[in-house]
């Protein structure tokens, strides 16, 4: 199936950082709306398939949401912070808990796009970080440039750049809101 997916949230860090990881995985398009009002223009009779994550901050979806989603066609899941149930097919449910890991949503867009991962990511499962690594994550997370990393860490700035070398390469993540993202999916930050 063809098919889009769209982010809805009026927070910046998860709309971009929902969008990064589903873009580190497929060559999809993905629509960012900071409210569910632009949606409704987006769908039309003839959609092939529209994957919508929707976070309204209380752990609600809009009713617009939920009534577009009554055409079989558009798949809601809802971005929550509150606790669910551990199962594997929580997000079958239509829930998705903000702590899922990046695996969880390339499965979601997977199973209901029913397209593989497009680029040549290697999983990171069983890749553990160093723990420099994650001390150069944390900073980078935080807003920290190359060079007040490598002053906080008393480290080079190529060593900085190195590091960040090997993030990229064992999660597949680029940019730096990517990385914020999957600091705060695992508990490395605190978001607030």
């Amino acid at each position: 199936m063809k098919g889009r997916v769209a982010v809805i949230t009026s927070s910046e860090i998860i709309r971009r950082g929902i969008t990064s990881i589903i873009k580190s995985f497929f060559n999809i398009e993905v629509i960012q709306l900071t409210s569910a009002s632009g949606l409704k223009d987006l769908c039309d009779e003839n959609e092939s398939g529209l994957l919508v994550f929707s976070h309204t901050g209380n752990g609600g979806t809009p009713d617009e949401v939920h009534s577009l989603g009554r055409n079989g066609k558009i798949r809601i899941v809802t971005l929550t912070d509150r606790n669910m149930p551990d199962t594997d097919s929580s997000y079958q449910k239509g829930n998705l808990h903000l702590n899922a890991d990046p695996f969880e949503v390339r499965k979601v867009v997977s199973d209901f796009l029913k397209i593989a991962p497009a680029n040549s990511l290697k999983d990171t499962e069983g890749k553990a970080l160093t723990q420099r690594e994650k001390d150069v994550l944390i900073l980078v997370a935080s807003g920290l440039s190359n060079k007040e990393v490598a002053s906080r860490l008393f480290i080079s700035i190529h060593t900085v750049i190195s590091h960040r070398k090997n993030l990229t390469e064992k999660l597949g993540i680029k940019s730096a809101s990517g990385l914020t993202a999957y600091a705060i999916i695992n508990k490395l930050i605190d978001p607030s």
